[in-house]
């Protein structure tokens, strides 16, 4: 998910307009290139009839793996 305010810019008191909380996530497409996203990932944990059981927000930077854990266990929730 791509944070509302991906660059640096100053806002009215000359602070940074960007997320904090975000980061840059980098994929590379089936056709080679390289995509830079500023934003957010979500992680579902879903039931066999769709249900969303759980969900998780993270920053852009954090790998995938680090969630899959958290998503199974019936103690995070």
């Amino acid at each position: 998910m791509e944070a509302k305010q991906s660059r640096k810019r100053k806002g009215k008191h000359g602070n940074n307009t960007q997320d904090p909380e975000a980061a840059y996530n980098v994929k590379t497409a089936a056709d080679g290139k390289r995509k830079t996203t500023y934003g957010f990932k979500m992680h579902a944990n879903t039931d066999e009839d769709g249900f969303v059981k759980k969900m998780t927000f993270i920053s852009g930077n954090v790998h995938d793996s680090q969630e899959f854990d958290k998503l199974l266990d019936e103690t995070f929730a």
